[in-house]
């Protein structure tokens, strides 16, 4: 599964098109999810990213809220997000709630 986050890490990298990527309860662990983050870097598509259900700690999840919190779309709105309730995540509470962290430019 670990190859799976990092194949889908490797397409991020080369997306042009995608604004959502949905990988919900697809057991990605911590090198998938650090996978995931580098192929956010240079990827200003990509709006949304949906994540779930997998193994990733609140490190990784930071990261990729990060990297997503700079993409903008055509209205130059700053909308990266990112939605996990993550059973693994210190974070996680016991009633899920997605973390979404639009912002505006002023």
């Amino acid at each position: 599964v670990e190859g799976g986050g990092r194949a889908i890490g490797g397409m991020l990298k080369r997306n042009r098109a995608l604004k959502l990527v949905d990988v919900r309860w697809n057991n990605i662990g911590p090198v998938g999810g650090k996978a995931l983050a580098e192929g956010l870097s240079g990827n200003s598509t990509i709006l949304e990213l949906s994540l779930s259900g997998n193994k990733l700690s609140d490190e990784v999840l930071g990261e990729i809220d990060r990297r997503l919190s700079s993409n903008r779309d055509e209205a130059g709105v700053t909308q990266g997000s990112i939605r996990s309730t993550s059973p693994y995540s210190s974070s996680s509470s016991r009633t899920p709630a997605p973390l979404s962290l639009p912002r505006r430019l002023p």
